[in-house]
């Protein structure tokens, strides 16, 4: 920095001008001024492990069961589709239409009964009505249902294959289990397939 000579004032600071029009004030964030109360965090029941995280053996039990269901469906499926050429879940829609030959059941019904959403069983049932094993009418009542019943054709092959379906279940499952333990299962398979359902929206 210059020193300035002996007897000489600084020069007066020059006047401030005015704002640059192109640099606007930025407004202040709505969604800060408004931030939502946090609300508190209701509390675990007693004996819960602290925010819902599973223990250990209830996270076991629920990998055991995801490996137990996959397994059992890929091996009855397979054998289905070498020997009959359908996915197991077509069986599943054919066998609940043909325990009742002749009455035509709605799509909802069939949903509900299969354990299908009605956008996968309206794909699936018009797979089936290609091969002449379902066919699809309006339901009574209301003519903006849809219901589906099984055709002769289609109980025709529900028997066919009914065999093979029951061989590969009991092989995967029955032959692995004492009556007893398969009592116990049924039990326990229904109580958690109620409670499940319980949780689940009724349009799904």
């Amino acid at each position: 920095m210059s020193r300035l000579a002996p007897g000489t004032r600084p020069a007066p600071a020059a006047p401030a001008g005015p704002p640059d029009p192109a640099v606007l004030p930025v407004p202040p964030d709505p969604a800060v001024l408004s931030v939502p109360p946090v609300l508190p965090v209701p509390p675990d029941p007693p004996g819960a492990v602290a925010g819902g995280a599973l223990s250990g053996p209830e996270r076991a039990a629920w990998t055991s069961l995801r490996g137990l269901g996959r397994l059992l469906v890929e091996h009855v499926e397979r054998d289905l589709l070498d020997h009959a050429g359908i996915p197991l879940t077509y069986f599943e829609i054919l066998a609940v239409l043909a325990a009742r030959p002749g009455t035509p059941l709605r799509m909802g019904a069939l949903a509900d009964e299969a354990g299908w959403s009605r956008s996968r069983l309206a794909h699936a049932v018009a797979r089936l009505e290609e091969r002449g094993w379902v066919r699809r009418s309006r339901s009574r009542g209301d003519r903006r249902g849809v219901a589906v019943a099984v055709t002769r054709s289609g109980c025709a092959f529900v028997e066919q294959v009914r065999g093979r379906h029951d061989r590969a279940v009991r092989a995967v499952l029955v032959d692995a289990l004492t009556p007893e333990q398969l009592d116990a299962l049924g039990a326990l398979a229904g109580a958690v397939a109620a409670h499940a359902g319980a949780l689940q929206p009724r349009d799904r």
